[in-house]
């Protein structure tokens, strides 16, 4: 059996504690590796590569901005006031949803939330594009789901 789509769930976390669910406006969507590879020739002419290991992002190309999101605040003083760095620092989790009951694969991570865009087309909805930039903190665990909230629970 394949997995669909949706088994990938993807939440963010802004200053707060609830968590919002990345999605609803999107039709595409994919965490972005970003391997780094250097390679060299050595005296022998003989080819050298190493892996130089991974710079994950995750662009959010469509936010519509809703003041009733746990995450709207917080992306919109990102954009607003300009933050960066540890102003702008949140969490995200990834949640492989394998199973229809219990607990799935999770995996969470300290974030830095950058706002690449905000506007629209006239007529249309505001958008707040963004882009998540893990910071390398990640830790495993397993989550349980609840009316779009999930509980993270590590190591297990």
């Amino acid at each position: 059996m394949k997995l669909k789509r949706e088994a990938h769930a993807l939440f963010v976390q802004g200053t707060g504690t609830s968590w919002q669910i990345v999605g609803e406006d999107i039709d595409d969507m994919s965490v972005e590796m970003n391997g780094s590879f250097d390679s060299s020739k050595n005296i022998l002419g003989e080819d050298r590569v190493t892996d130089t290991g991974y710079a994950p992002s995750i662009g959010v190309d469509t936010y519509y901005a809703n003041p009733d999101d746990n995450i709207y605040e917080f992306l919109k003083d990102i954009a607003m006031n300009r933050k960066s760095g540890d102003e702008a620092k949140g969490k995200y989790l990834e949640v492989l949803i394998e199973k229809t009951t219990g607990s799935n694969d999770a995996w969470q991570e300290d974030c830095i939330f950058e706002v690449t865009s905000y506007g629209g087309a006239a007529g249309g909805s505001l958008n707040i594009a963004y882009t998540v930039h893990p910071c390398g903190n990640r830790k495993k665990g397993t989550a349980t789901i609840e009316n779009k909230q999930p509980t993270f629970v590590e190591g297990l």
